[in-house]
């Protein structure tokens, strides 16, 4: 039986005389023995560290820490910071990495070492969060690059081509570096050094690339706005005249040539609003002015309008297709009327298209859990493509010679805004569809209490038509108009002097305003986009002159809007939709517009 022993020997305070540990127990000989041989290779390495030094190479190095060194990387990542001379590659985890590393001093040794020439790229996801320092970031070293990143396990801190530091993210929310990290590796590995630089150029290109394709995308949809907006222009005096000629000659040809004008400018007309819809739907601005209404009356008003346009379009038709509504009782909804309006047309319409004969029946029913009503059009058409199917309501989803397929991702868009959803499917009897869509639901209002009002005040309101009346008999409404483009100008004049206006109209904003006389007019109508002085400067000018009258913006540019509101709530005067007349307008509907205003 072989016999171990170990000696060790510890000097106590107490003690002058060291103390003399003799022993053969295995598990302390092992544990002494791997002392010695840790403490050995330490030695060799520093040997080898201080040779490599004196001839001007680097030591590799390879280091692990865990949780119990979060303060030591702390340090080595304030360090790796402050050796920067020609790269820093940073990837943050989070939005609030930046905010942490900030706090760490991080970023101010990185934009020193960008002042000094080096190139930093940084990427991290941006957010409200980090704003502050990314503006710090612009201004005090704008060479830096900056790009949005999505979320990850780890941050990673590549610097000079020559060492990183990579580290887990385990705490996303805290507040500190040290308490966010988990397991970190630090080296200058000459192969992990170039495998994690690889890692990060491809994130870079990848982010870059989609930087990029959003811009583009955005000049895209930029254009296409600006181009439907121009297009709604030369739509005006198009449509305008041609229906004012129309109502003034007999001949049934030359009206049916005008019919062709007329239809077709409408159908332009209609394609720009679709293209203006769906830029606005993908840059997020689909904005929606709720009321409450009567969703029935909207049904049946759009069925109206739907044949009308039926034997105005498709005369051959005229008795060829049935429109069924059996009207239920009242319903009430707070949504956006016209929006919803569209929707019900723009389905009415498909249906037609899809129906050479028979019946297109329309259902309006309340659910029973009474949170929604659901809105069905059937119909005995063609019924819809199985290829086509699935992509029904997207963009371009039509494979019909007609039409765009713009019109059903435009109605999705709709009802899926105000919370409701929308589907389609063939009839089970394999003749037609059947397109259906849901909407929130609002309990019914007790409408006595407004009965009553309105029967309170009839007889204040019949008083005050006559009185109106009275006025109207005895002055000729004053009109004035100002649009830099000839061909508005001279249509809305002859339109409204038909109508038994009198309009005085400049296409210089500046003649008109040296033009205006106070307490003359009865209505401004201004264009907003004209050179020299805008339609909102014109505006603001007028009031001092005459702070009473009434004024009307026409415009293409739906841009304006914004504006507009806020010129609104300065002068807190009537709602926004009051003074806002969209081009193209057909002529009957803005003298009805403002006869109803001044009357």
């Amino acid at each position: 039986m072989s016999t171990e022993y170990v000696a060790t020997s510890t000097l106590r305070e107490a003690q002058p005389v060291p103390e003399v540990i003799y022993s053969n127990v295995k598990d302390v000989v092992e544990q002494q023995q791997y002392l010695f041989e840790t403490l050995w290779k330490k030695s060799t390495s520093a040997e080898e560290k201080i040779r490599q030094f004196e001839e001007g190479t680097t030591p590799e190095y390879f280091e692990v820490f865990t949780d119990r060194d979060r303060e030591v990387v702390s340090q080595i990542l304030l360090e790796l910071a402050k050796s920067v001379r020609k790269e820093a590659l940073i990837l943050l985890p989070n939005a609030r990495a930046m905010v942490r590393v900030d706090r760490l001093g991080f970023i101010a040794y990185i934009i020193e070492a960008s002042q000094k020439g080096a190139t930093v790229k940084i990427i991290c996801p941006l957010s409200d969060e980090n704003s502050e320092i990314l503006k710090k970031i612009s201004e005090q070293a704008p060479a830096v690059t900056i790009l949005n990143g999505d979320n990850c396990l780890y941050g990673m801190y590549i610097i000079d081509s020559e060492k990183f530091l990579r580290a887990e993210l385990k705490e996303p929310k805290a507040e500190k570096f040290s308490e966010a990290i988990g397991f970190t590796v630090y080296s200058n590995n000459r192969v992990g050094v170039d495998s994690l630089r690889s890692v990060f150029e491809l994130l870079w290109n990848e982010r870059k690339l989609n930087e990029e394709l959003k811009i583009h995308d955005k000049m895209q949809k930029e254009f296409i706005g600006i181009a439907a907006h121009e297009l709604r222009n030369p739509i005006q005096p198009i449509l305008g005249l041609a229906e004012i000629v129309k109502s003034k000659i007999k001949d049934a040809k030359q009206c049916e040539f005008l019919d062709v004008i007329i239809r077709n400018a409408k159908r332009l007309q209609r394609l720009t609003e679709d293209i203006l819809d769906v830029t606005k739907i993908e840059s997020q601005s689909l904005d929606l002015k709720k009321e409450q209404f009567n969703l029935s009356d909207v049904i049946t008003n759009a069925i109206n309008d739907i044949m009308i346009n039926i034997d105005f379009l498709r005369k051959s038709q005229r008795n060829a297709i049935k429109l069924l509504y059996h009207q239920p009782q009242d319903i009430f909804i707070q949504a956006d009327k016209g929006r919803i309006t569209q929707v019900i047309f723009n389905l009415l319409s498909n249906a037609v298209k899809s129906t050479e004969q028979g019946t297109i029946s329309v259902s309006l029913e309340k659910k029973e859990d009474n949170d929604h009503v659901v809105i069905s059009l059937k119909d005995t058409g063609t019924g819809i493509d199985p290829g086509i199917l699935p992509r029904l309501f997207t963009r371009f989803g039509t494979k019909s010679f007609a039409g765009t397929g713009l019109r059903l991702y435009i109605s999705k868009s709709i009802v899926e805004a105000h919370g409701g959803k929308i589907g389609a499917e063939n009839n089970s009897d394999g003749r037609g569809a059947t397109f259906a869509f849901s909407l929130p639901l609002i309990i019914q209002q007790d409408r006595r209490q407004e009965t009553m009002a309105i029967n309170t005040t009839a007889a204040t309101m019949i008083n005050d038509i006559e009185e109106r009346i009275k006025f109207h008999k005895t002055k000729i409404k004053r009109i004035f108009l100002v649009d830099d483009d000839y061909d508005h100008t001279i249509t809305f004049k002859v339109g409204l002097e038909l109508a038994g206006f009198e309009v005085d109209t400049y296409n210089d904003s500046a003649i008109a305003l040296s033009n205006f006389k106070p307490d003359y007019y009865d209505l401004l109508l201004i264009d907003i986009k004209m050179p020299k002085i805008d339609g909102f400067e014109l505006y603001e000018r007028i009031r001092k002159i005459d702070a009473k009258v009434k004024v009307w913006f026409i415009t293409a540019y739906e841009v304006y809007y914004k504006t507009l509101k806020e010129v609104s709530s300065k002068s807190k005067e009537e709602t926004v939709l009051d003074r806002f007349i969209q081009k193209p307008i057909e002529i009957n509907n803005l003298v009805k517009q403002i006869k109803s205003e001044l009357d």
